[in-house]
């Protein structure tokens, strides 16, 4: 577990530095981040299943709306939040 953890901060890292040398990391609407599935719409909620395997990492994205997550077993994950002018 130890080891998957390593390699995928390593992953992020070099995904990281990569998008880093080809300037401003551009973010993609959840809704285009093909790890994310939209399983559930309406007035209230959008609810959207997230699968990665180990080692796989997102693209860099942005939610629009207040968020929160619920994982259904045990994971380790590593975030990235930025800030940005509304």
């Amino acid at each position: 577990m130890k080891a998957v953890t390593v390699l995928l901060a390593a992953l992020l890292l070099s995904v990281m530095l990569v998008q880093a040398q080809d300037g401003e990391v551009k973010a993609v609407e959840i809704g285009k981040e093909p790890h994310h599935t939209l399983l559930l719409q309406n007035g209230e909620v959008r609810v959207y299943q997230l699968k990665l395997r180990p080692g796989e990492v997102t693209l860099p994205h942005r939610h629009k709306s207040l968020y929160a997550y619920l994982s259904l077993r045990p994971v380790t994950l590593g975030m990235r939040c930025e800030a940005v002018n509304l």
